[in-house]
């Protein structure tokens, strides 16, 4: 069967890619928004502004006048209403995501999802650094409070071991092995067991002070021995 094409259009010098010929210029345009739409959206992007401040000194005026203390939850749940609605008016009309692609509007929702994501787990870390927990509650005490612990009786857990001992063995027991145990680990401010200041093959004893390296005096001559020939 024979088929018939239809005849090639006229070179036209004024449309040279025959956009105005018949089956072409059928391309997508861009939606254009009317100045009212515009003006409409800017005048209740205002409204709303006005409602953050307003909401603010409505708080103030509220507390003193009834008395009362609102939460802090409460102005921040309604300021991020307002402020949720306003970015919403703004990227659906002034950025024209509301005639665009909807896939735009996918990879903006998905970007806004792991922002709030990523301050989330901020948060999570700056509003628990105040947050102690129970057992750590006051001040560091020496051997421990022993409160936690039953079977020293509300005494720092040194003083609870040193007392059994005591009652178990006696009193020159335990001042025998007090001895001992300084004799081979003496402690920093204790002087009177340190059998010496000087260095051992066991210890190394940190000098201070000035030294003689870096006098610049000339060493005394050495007496001079040698016997004349």
């Amino acid at each position: 069967m024979a088929h018939t094409h239809a005849d090639t259009p006229a070179f036209d010098p004024l449309d040279p890619h025959g956009q105005n010929q018949p089956g072409h210029g059928g391309h997508a345009t861009h939606v254009i928004v009317t100045p009212f739409m515009l003006r409409s959206v800017l005048a209740i992007l205002l409204l709303f502004t006005a409602a953050t401040v307003g909401m603010a000194q409505l708080e103030m005026w509220a507390q003193p006048f009834f008395g009362i203390a609102l939460p802090k939850w409460v102005n921040v749940v309604g300021v991020l209403a307002i402020a949720t609605v306003k970015s919403i008016l703004v990227v659906m009309f002034f950025m024209q995501l509301r005639y665009d692609n909807p896939m735009n509007s996918l990879v903006l929702v998905a970007s806004i999802f792991c922002l709030v994501i990523f301050i989330s787990f901020t948060a999570i870390d700056l509003f628990t650094r105040g947050a102690i927990d129970p057992v750590k509650y006051g001040q560091v005490t020496k051997g421990g409070t022993g409160a936690m612990v039953a079977a020293a009786g509300g005494k720092p857990m040194y003083q609870a071991a040193k007392d059994r001992l005591i009652e178990a063995h006696g009193q020159s027991h335990f001042e025998a092995l007090e001895h001992a145990t300084h004799a081979h680990h003496p402690h920093p401010a204790d002087h009177s067991w340190y059998p010496t200041d000087e260095n051992s093959p066991n210890k190394t004893r940190r000098r201070t002070g000035m030294t003689d390296a870096l006098k610049t005096d000339a060493p005394a001559p050495a007496a001079d021995h040698a016997h004349p020939h």
